[in-house]
């Protein structure tokens, strides 16, 4: 399909031009009077441009793309401007992108702003104006257009096809208002565009709730919309209840953006799309409202305030504040938490990559405890009365109840069955029990001195052992009554007396707690 250009040039600019009218100062690999006069005629992206087209590079993301750039010119920082190819002419600006909005305007005046669709003038014998409706000079209405009775229309204006102006309507001269826009109970400014499909002046959602169900509000009020303002596409600005919906001085709003009954937006505003207001809110001059973004009823969002893109605003927004989340709080304090939840994400993901792993180490003890069996291996164990005889330790402080597995002193597994019963519970979270993290700790102290001390038997029975110290303890998951934990005590050096193990607690194979601890055995 032959490719059609929907935008036509008004003019060719030459480079001279162009720069003039951007204060671009004009630098070329080549000399002479041959280059500074080449035409301009159209403007494109660094990867699409040709020559006699306009671009800009203000990114570094897009370097690649400027190395093969074959526009005539780029407007272009100072410090890139040795990245340029030799053929393409650097148009030297602090601000890239400012500059080729100022030379587009040039060459692409009527792509500022919708016009006649018809490609008429005056009114469209196909255009419904009331006999009573007041049109002043130059005006443009295209066919099946309405006008309502007593609406006025300013000089210049241009009226899409099936728009609909209602009874008593004021629009400034210089506006333009797209096809299917609807506009009753407003008075429009000077030079305001509003873009297809636009509904202003139509009753906001206001309803008192009785027993009866809802009793709808009657909205007496207006929308007033100042000079300059630009509103999107298929956006609705309800009418005020019992005053004005306000839209000032220059904002631009963009599509699909809901602005509920009496909310005053304030000058040179901006609005990004589905973006809400709801009734009654206002929002200070400059302030800039995020995509998605949705402002709760009767709020305050201060003067050159900024919302983040999808937050939720339920307070009022300070002057010059940034926000953002849902709900919405300062930014910093937003971004401070988002950080938060990634590391906590990734923490946990390591987490369930250190239970594979355990499940595969369980596995794998499984599998030798059932070889060992097989070749008539026996592993020692040690049962309560044993365990007593080791250590000093009595109810309510002996935490473990047998020991299995036993390896010399190389390894074993120590078993602490969690009961209801037991005197941390009555004041450990007694509605919600959570066996105390310390005392598995110690659970885990009590059986590395056992098997210390069993190992050292056949020398000389020792009198005692010492917790010695403890690192890298970490805790996992609760443990509560019925629990059956399992402490893996596996021996990693050893200097005379003092012994080394790495501990880790196990319920039902899931890792609970880990700790590196070492313990001394005493005559």
């Amino acid at each position: 399909m032959t490719a059609i250009g929907f935008v036509q040039s008004s003019r060719a600019l030459s480079l001279t031009e162009v720069a003039a009218a951007t204060n671009a100062e004009l630098r070329c690999a080549a000399s002479g009077g041959a280059v500074e006069s080449a035409g301009i005629t159209g403007g494109a992206s660094l990867e699409e441009a040709r020559p006699g087209d306009l671009t800009f590079y203000e990114n570094a993301r897009y370097a690649p793309a400027l190395r093969l750039c074959r526009a005539s010119a780029c407007f272009i920082k100072e410090v890139d401007a040795r990245l340029l190819p030799r053929a393409t002419v650097a148009l030297v600006v602090a601000a890239p992108q400012r500059a080729m909005t100022l030379a587009m305007s040039l060459l692409f005046p009527q792509a500022l702003a919708p016009c006649s669709l018809f490609g008429a003038s005056g009114v469209s014998p196909g255009a419904f104006v009331h006999p009573t409706a007041r049109l002043e000079a130059d005006v443009v209405i295209d066919p099946g257009a309405s006008i309502g009775p007593l609406a006025e229309i300013g000089a210049g204006a241009i009226i899409g096809s099936h728009a609909t102006i209602g009874p008593g309507v004021r629009i400034g001269r210089g506006c333009r208002i797209g096809a299917n826009v609807s506009i009753t109970h407003a008075l429009i400014g000077d030079r305001v565009i509003i873009h297809p499909g636009a509904r202003l002046g139509q009753d906001g959602f206001g309803f008192v709730l009785d027993a009866k169900g809802s009793k709808k509000t009657p909205q007496i009020g207006r929308v007033i919309v100042q000079d300059d303002v630009e509103i999107g596409a298929n956006t609705t600005i309800d009418r005020g209840a019992l005053r004005d919906t306000i839209i000032g001085e220059g904002a631009k709003i963009d599509n699909l953006v809901q602005i509920g009954h009496n909310v005053t937006v304030g000058r040179g505003c901006v609005i990004v799309a589905q973006a809400g207001v709801a009734g009654s809110s206002e929002i200070g001059d400059f302030a800039r409202i995020g995509g998605q973004a949705a402002i709760g009823g009767h709020l305050t969002i201060g003067e050159g305030a900024g919302v983040a893109a999808k937050s939720g605003v339920m307070r009022d927004v300070p002057a010059g504040g940034r926000y953002g989340g849902a709900p919405a709080r300062p930014i910093r304090q937003f971004l401070r938490g988002e950080a938060i939840l990634a590391r906590l994400g990734r923490r946990e993901h390591a987490t369930t990559r250190v239970e594979r792993k355990d499940a595969k180490n369980v596995s794998r003890r499984r599998e030798r405890k059932m070889n060992d069996a097989i070749a008539g291996a026996t592993l020692e164990t040690l049962d309560i009365i044993r365990i007593l005889d080791y250590l000093p330790h009595r109810y309510p402080f002996l935490l473990i109840d047998r020991i299995i597995d036993i390896r010399g002193d190389e390894s074993c597994v120590g078993i602490k069955n969690v009961t209801i019963n037991e005197p941390q519970f009555q004041g450990h979270f007694p509605l919600a029990p959570v066996m105390p993290g310390v005392l598995m700790i110690e659970a885990m102290a009590q059986t590395a001195g056992v098997i210390a001390m069993h190992a050292q038997r056949a020398v000389e029975r020792p009198k005692s052992v010492y917790f010695v110290t403890i690192d890298k303890a970490k805790f996992r998951k609760p443990v509560g009554p019925g629990d059956r934990i399992e402490f893996h005590m596996t021996k990693t050096a050893q200097r005379r007396a003092i012994y080394w193990y790495e501990g880790r607690a196990m319920v039902d194979g899931a890792l609970v707690c880990e700790a590196q601890i070492s313990a001394m055995v005493g005559a």
